[in-house]
């Protein structure tokens, strides 16, 4: 669940470091703003409960296109009744005043905020009980390391066995995070100088570093991170060994030395049989992990407790296959995602590293305590430099044989029968996930946010999501609700907000793009469908927007006090427009990664996305067995969605910059598409069905249009041929 708000100046990070270039400053909804200097802000506001009446009108804006679309004539009288609802749910002293009131006081009896101290992790993450993997675990694919000769990169090394470059390569990765850990520790890297600063601080050190999430009935929840923890978890082979990975004084430990201790495991673990990979049982449901874990417990409550223990307080894991399967992209989605039958995993760490055995890397999170945001932002720096120049030193590999002590500890478990049974059950179920997961990566590298910023100076964030709307439609014939994730970064303990991109505005324009409107008209409703998301995403950035409100408002209903719920969260308009079909999200441009991924929500996509000055990628999930998906067709029309926007921009602004590709070139890549001459029409530039509570952008915006954007009549705009 693809996160995340708010356009900040550009700033320095961690400049004085070799080699380190930060995070691309990315659209609205990812940037990070790694502030530095002395000062210490005061602390963050409280995450604010918003005002009844807001919330209810926001919502009502928010059905408007739903509604369009499923009621046609009846629009007006459809749309009259929720209005009705929404008048009886907000009238003094009726139930929505109650459900407000009982609210607030939750607020003020909370530490940091009404909705994270009480209800959100729990009811959006640890009460569901299926599977982790695809399902709420998130993954980042590596790009390969450049001090590693391209011969091994793409060589596939003989499954079975471990080999110096990945190995070098899993040491460097380990050394660097733990480099981060400590210059956060002492604010070297983002101190408690800003907001945003504060704001990273708590979800990297409180919710990334040494958390695991623990099943349990009826909900799971998170272990407590000891500060004191100095080992990372290692797997190989589906044996897990405990690793010192920090010295008793909590600095890194150097990385060769790293690098010894994992080749002291790796020839441990090729001595011996292959071991029960209780890893597995963590691909299991929930529930069924709960009973498979308590049985485990119950056969030996020392050892099985004890290296439980160990692996719940350990900073993080590392995976290392003792394979490449297969070589391609697709194989390092199935690797990273789910590793085909999630063997050699534990898939409720919050953070691991995977390296195979051509040094190929990913990593893969648990998405309950915290965002893939806050991942991508320090393994970026981890990336930011490579294993060193040079052959691998034989030397290393030697020392892992002399040394007597080397700080690790095989994991040692009593097992029977049924746990064996258990992770045959477990097996199945994930690789029958891993078969229906749909998943492609599309790298659209005709441009990216040069030329949205600079030359049609629009809001990337808003102009990729429009995209994605547009290529929804073109594939399904319909608009349906979307959720992007927003964050509220700006109050205490603040994590997310929805975002709901559908609006009526985005459903006008994209009804238009393959009329025969005026490219003006087209033009004019696109800039009208960026506004209005970029309202949106500045209301929920500030706590404004109503999905986080009404859960809390639902949250506080007693049936035996109150009776029903209020018709308004009972009607099936409500559920329709909380089912999110398309679920995105977008990370930080990550020029050191080749994508990004999640699993959808239920049925549609899932669909993170990656924005560089020069290209967008996408990651995109969706399932086989879902009849009307598909992540290749998807990503196909998402291709053309770009391709015609930045042709109807140009053709109706009549600009294109310098050296850029033509829309000529970009359009002769796909047959089905033509030019039309663009006309002076004087049309009126609003749609013509109601708009009534719809269209919210201001007038003057609409009246300074024309003046700003008007072109000549000898552009063009384009067409979908009948």
């Amino acid at each position: 669940m693809s996160v995340f708000r708010l356009p900040g100046r550009p700033q320095a990070f961690l400049s004085s470091l070799p080699h380190f270039t930060p995070l691309a400053r990315r659209m609205s909804t990812t940037r990070a703003d790694l502030n530095s200097g002395p000062a210490r802000l005061p602390e963050l506001p409280r995450l604010p409960v918003p005002p009844l009446e807001q919330s209810v009108k926001l919502y009502l804006r928010s059905i408007a296109p739903l509604l369009l679309q499923s009621s046609g004539s009846d629009f007006e009288k459809e749309y009259q009744r929720r209005e009705v609802w929404a008048s009886e749910l907000c009238a003094p002293g009726g139930l929505g005043e109650r459900l407000q009131n009982r609210l607030i006081d939750i607020d003020r009896s909370s530490p940091n905020n009404w909705l994270d101290d009480n209800y959100w992790i729990k009811l959006a993450y640890h009460s569901a009980r299926s599977p982790l993997p695809v399902n709420s675990n998130w993954w980042i694919l590596l790009k390969h390391d450049r001090d590693i000769p391209a011969a091994v990169i793409e060589g596939a090394p003989e499954t079975g066995r471990f080999t110096d470059w990945q190995l070098r390569r899993a040491a460097t990765l380990i050394h660097r995070f733990m480099i981060f850990k400590g210059m956060l520790d002492r604010q070297e890297i983002i101190p408690d100088s800003s907001r945003s600063a504060r704001w990273q601080r708590h979800w990297i050190l409180d919710s990334l570093y040494g958390i695991t999430r623990v099943p349990r009935k009826p909900h799971d929840h998170l272990n407590i991170p000891k500060r004191t923890s100095r080992h990372a978890i290692i797997l190989a082979r589906g044996h897990i060994y405990s690793l010192d990975i920090l010295a008793p004084d909590h600095s890194p430990l150097p990385a060769k030395q790293i690098e010894a201790n994992l080749w002291s495991i790796v020839n441990h673990v090729t001595l011996h049989p292959a071991a029960i990979p209780i890893g597995s049982l963590t691909g299991l449901d929930r529930d069924r992990w709960t009973d498979a874990r308590e049985h485990l417990l119950s056969l030996d409550s020392t050892v099985n407790r004890d290296s439980l223990s160990v692996i719940e307080d350990g900073l993080f894991a590392l995976c290392l296959d003792d394979s490449t399967r297969p070589a391609g992209l697709q194989g390092h989605i199935r690797t990273a995602s789910t590793n085909y039958d999630g063997h050699n995993r534990w898939f409720d760490k919050s953070f691991s590293f995977i390296v195979e055995n051509n040094s190929r890397a990913s990593v893969l999170g648990e998405h309950s305590p915290c965002d893939a945001l806050i991942a991508a932002i320090i393994t970026d720096f981890v990336l930011a430099e490579g294993v060193g120049p040079g052959l691998c030193d034989p030397t290393v590999k030697a020392a892992s044989h002399d040394s007597e002590n080397l700080g690790w500890k095989k994991l040692e478990w009593v097992t029977d029968q049924r746990i064996s049974q258990f992770i045959q059950d477990s097996k199945s179920t994930v690789e029958a996930i891993s078969k229906d997961s749909d998943c492609d990566l599309l790298i659209f590298d005709k441009y990216g946010t040069d030329y949205i910023k600079r030359s049609v100076r629009h809001s990337p964030d808003a102009y990729i999501q429009m995209a994605i709307q547009l290529a929804w439609f073109r594939q399904v014939g319909t608009v349906v609700s979307t959720y992007e994730t927003g964050l509220t970064r700006l109050f205490k303990h603040g994590r997310t907000e929805t975002i709901r991109t559908l609006s009526s505005e985005s459903y006008a324009w994209v009804k238009a793009m393959d009329s025969e409107e005026d490219c003006h008209l087209i033009y004019n409703l696109f800039i009208q469908a960026i506004s209005a998301h970029n309202s949106y995403t500045k209301k929920a950035s500030l706590g404004r927007a109503f999905d986080r409100h009404f859960l809390g408002l639902r949250l506080q209903h007693r049936p035996s006090e109150d009776g029903t719920l209020p018709e308004l969260f009972t009607d099936p308009v409500f559920a329709e427009s909380s089912e999110w079909q398309l679920s995105t999200s977008g990370i930080s441009a990550g020029e050191r990664f080749i994508g990004t991924g999640f699993g959808c929500f239920g049925r549609g996509y899932g669909i993170n996305y990656l924005v560089a000055p020069s290209r967008i990628t996408f990651g995109i999930e969706t399932k086989h067995s879902d009849p009307r998906t598909s992540a290749s067709q998807f990503s196909e029309h998402l291709s053309q969605a770009l391709i015609d926007i930045r042709i109807l921009c140009e053709r109706a602004t009549g600009k294109r910059p310098y050296s850029s590709p033509s829309p000529d070139s970009m359009r002769s890549e796909s047959s089905n598409y033509r030019t039309k001459k663009c006309e002076n029409s004087s049309a009126a530039p609003f749609p013509s069905f109601h708009h009534r509570m719809i269209l919210s952008v201001p007038s003057f915006v609409y009246l300074g249009f024309f003046f700003l954007y008007d072109s000549p009549t000898t552009t063009h705009c384009i067409k979908k041929i009948p």
